[in-house]
């Protein structure tokens, strides 16, 4: 130590930097780094953003939450459950101070947030390695799922709650308490509130049946305190505006099969190997039970039954993968933590090397924020909404259909126009919750140019259609066919008619 201290500058800086630039610095690193990149270089979808972002826009102008429907004709002033309330205003506040670049990178950051919170809870108990790579493994069957949207939230508690449920095994028994504030946030930022319920649920059942194993019954061994988190995370749904039943009931509404939503969302359907996320699970349990055999571990209770639960969560709905991934990762650290990848990490002699990548990591990290892309990034990946986003027909729509006009559209069209041209009213959007089967064998039936279509339009007095190029396509041709429609717009993304007589400038 005197050495040191007395050593040339250049020397102290020298040490310093070796102790810092190691390998266990980039090992921490990647995750986060990979996870902020791919998230900052993500694009808008039309469905599940925009009609969030002016949900958002009305509650804080208000100061409460609606409670009926305000965007459709079909079923204007009914009642409505909107769920999201909380997570729709941070949404928009952060628009409204830094645009969609800032929404972009929040999301961004609230799901890097979530795995970093899983990733160091593994750290303390598995060692960094084994927790990077189970981390990484979590995070790519969870990938399908991060499209910019109120779920963002659902991301960063599941992996707090993950980690508060860590550090009690690990014997920080106080920390537990904090489930509770986050059940009562979460619960009013996004409907995966019920998952984390169901995570503590299943974590007090296996240490209450471990006690009764232990204890031969006696009720003092009984695991008290977190049958008491529980409890008060149930009764903390009191601060959700539909109280702790309303809450529960209305998100497990969606897990009935008999659902609208559960049977005509694509992320409701069950999984396949045909599509990304079925592959990234079915792939996921291959390496799991590989891992399991080699290393011969044996789950605790809590995770075998959360494996069980989790997993045959995500086989019957798509959107479910993503939690089945935080629940497996800490059983994936734990194999590998007793296979090879506890070995400490040396990195003498490598401090240029180390540097360099460490210096390119956060690099690759700055350069990515959404705000540069029309800068750096190729001309492919400069535009921060989809293509199909159709914002010039919108403008165009705005300025010449008056408040008031119904507008036919397509769904994932209709949530943009719920945002950029308020006031007229769609016959469906993205609420898919909302509508009847009979609003979406209607909509089906019209987007498709049934022979009745024009019928069908008459009876709901539509005065626009505002038509996707492509999937609308025989509506388009039927349109521009029939002597009752004048087109009015058309570029590569969409096409604007206007009843012929309605007198439209």
């Amino acid at each position: 130590m005197r050495r040191a201290a007395t050593a040339p500058a250049s020397a102290r800086v020298w040490l310093f930097l070796e102790s810092r630039l190691t390998l266990d610095l980039l090992w921490t690193l990647v995750v986060p780094v990979a996870l902020l990149v791919s998230l900052n270089l993500k694009v808008v979808h039309p469905n599940d953003f925009w009609w969030h972002l002016r949900m958002g826009e009305i509650v804080l102008e208000e100061g409460r939450v609606p409670t009926t429907d305000r965007f459709s004709f079909t079923h204007h002033g009914e009642a409505w459950v909107d769920q999201n309330w909380l997570m729709q205003v941070f949404m928009f506040a952060v628009y409204r101070l830094g645009g969609l670049p800032l929404n972009i990178a929040a999301h961004a950051l609230m799901v890097t947030a979530g795995y970093c919170w899983l990733l160091v809870a593994l750290k303390r108990e598995y060692g960094l390695r084994p927790a990077a790579l189970a981390t990484f493994m979590g995070a790519v069957v969870g990938l399908p799922s991060w499209a910019v949207r109120p779920q963002g939230f659902s991301f960063l508690a599941f992996g707090a709650l993950m980690s508060l449920a860590a550090g009690h095994r690990r014997g920080h028994r106080r920390l537990l308490w904090l489930a509770v504030p986050l059940i009562a946030l979460w619960s009013n930022c996004h409907g995966v509130f019920l998952y984390g319920l169901l995570v503590l649920g299943l974590y007090c059942l296996s240490l209450v049946a471990t006690a009764l194993r232990r204890a031969g019954g006696m009720r003092e061994a009984l695991p008290w305190q977190v049958v008491g988190v529980v409890v008060l995370s149930v009764l903390a749904l009191v601060l959700n505006p539909l109280g702790p039943r309303g809450a529960i009931e209305y998100v497990a509404g969606f897990l009935d099969p008999g659902d609208v939503t559960t049977r005509l969302t694509s992320e409701w359907q069950p999984l396949t190997v045909r599509t990304p996320s079925g592959a990234l699970f079915f792939v996921s349990v291959g390496l799991l039970l590989l891992l399991l055999t080699r290393s011969r571990f044996r789950p605790a209770l809590d995770q075998g039954l959360s494996l069980l639960v989790f997993g045959g969560l995500a086989l019957w709905a798509q959107r479910n993968g993503a939690w089945y991934g935080f629940v497996m990762a800490p059983v994936v650290a734990a194999c590998l933590a007793r296979l090879w990848w506890r070995r400490p990490v040396r990195a003498k002699g490598r401090v240029w090397a180390n540097g360099l990548l460490t210096a390119a990591l956060l690099a690759g990290v700055a350069l990515s924020w959404p705000g540069w892309r029309a800068r750096v990034m190729p001309e492919g990946r400069r535009d921060l909404l989809t293509p199909g986003t159709p914002t010039a027909a919108v403008e165009f729509l705005c300025e010449v259909a008056p408040e008031g006009t119904r507008v036919f559209a397509e769904q994932g069209f209709a949530s943009y126009l719920i945002w950029a041209c308020p006031g007229r009213p769609v016959f469906v959007d993205t609420r898919i919750d909302l509508y009847l089967e009979d609003d979406w064998a209607e909509y089906h039936a019209i987007s498709g140019a049934r022979f009745d279509w024009e019928e069908l339009v008459g009876r709901h007095s539509i005065g626009v259609l505002l038509l996707r190029l492509g999937t609308q396509q025989h509506l388009v041709r039927a349109a521009s066919a029939s002597a009752n429609w004048a087109e009015l717009y058309r570029d590569d993304r969409a096409a604007v008619f206007a009843r012929a007589e309605a007198g439209t400038e």
